[in-house]
């Protein structure tokens, strides 16, 4: 499966984990510039020691130590210099803990703990760049732990919650105005080479059971409209298609990555998930008899 990146954050329309990994990157790309490889951590400066921390971080990971426990003395040690430099304001200081929240984002794994360090830089540093680099991040988190709670409930036997959206032809896109149909919500882009051959299989099952109660809805993760327009005319796609633009629809299901589909019986409960190839004819077969 494609990862799709669909989800936007309303600033740049990137996902939440590239966001991460671009902050994280920013991190040390900044403590990489500021001091030398080979500068020693200087006591009273809070950047010289913070890269020997992260020099420290570094060699426990390319060891394969990435547990909270491996990296407690580290973690310690990152407490230390936030109270040493607690009454300093600046960039350099408010690194300390940003850079603190990426390690517990993207090697601890603890969203929770690193929110909580991201509202202490927003609110203690509110006029550098890293406190805005921080809100940022916060944003990111919240779509993603949301996106993680919602994918965990779209399950075989839970009904699959409704949406209120407009197709690519400017009529409603809904469950409700199909109620009593079987109906295949399918989140894919023409950029994604696995949703392009699942296309066949879909064109066929649509052929075969559209008169006797079965729809489609396409969700397109693609970035332009006219790429999805252009292409489901040149392939004749009769179905529904809408335009998920900026991947509004996405991130409230969870998607994470594409195809995704979900087969939904006429009461709007999920049936089945992920279907590919002749898979999609036989669960129809099944459910509209």
């Amino acid at each position: 499966m494609n990862n799709p990146k669909l989800f936007r954050s309303k600033k740049d329309g990137e996902s939440p984990e590239h966001i991460m990994k671009k902050l994280v990157l920013f991190a040390l790309t900044a403590i990489a510039l500021v001091i030398s490889p080979t500068a020693p951590a200087v006591e009273g400066d809070p950047e010289a020691e913070l890269k020997g921390l992260v020099e420290s971080i570094k060699k426990k990971l390319q060891q394969g130590k990435t547990s909270k426990n491996d990296l407690a003395d580290d973690l310690k040690a990152f407490d230390a210099l936030e109270k040493k430099y607690e009454g300093q304001k600046t960039d350099a200081v408010a690194n300390i803990s940003m850079f603190k929240a990426m390690l517990y984002v993207q090697i601890i794994k603890d969203t929770d703990a690193a929110e909580k360090i991201l509202q202490y830089v927003v609110k203690e540093f509110p006029k550098t760049q890293v406190a805005g680099n921080a809100s940022q991040a916060l944003d990111a988190l919240g779509m993603q732990k949301k996106a993680e709670k919602i994918a965990s409930q779209m399950v075989v036997g839970k009904k699959f919650p409704d949406f209120n959206a407009t197709d690519v032809n400017g009529n409603p896109a809904n469950l409700a105005r199909l109620k009593g149909k079987v109906v295949l919500i399918d989140f894919w882009a023409t950029w994604c080479p696995p949703c392009v051959g699942e296309i066949p299989h879909i064109k066929a099952a649509y052929t075969k059971y559209n008169k006797k109660g079965f729809e489609v809805i396409g969700i397109s993760g693609d970035r332009q409209k006219s790429t999805l327009t252009n292409y489901i005319e040149e392939r004749e796609m009769p179905w529904q298609q809408v335009f998920d633009q900026g991947g509004k629809l996405s991130m409230t299901y969870g998607i994470r990555a594409i195809p995704a589909t979900f087969l939904i019986d006429g009461k709007g409960v999920i049936i089945a998930k992920n279907l590919r190839g002749p898979a999609l004819e036989t669960a129809l077969e099944k459910a509209l008899n």
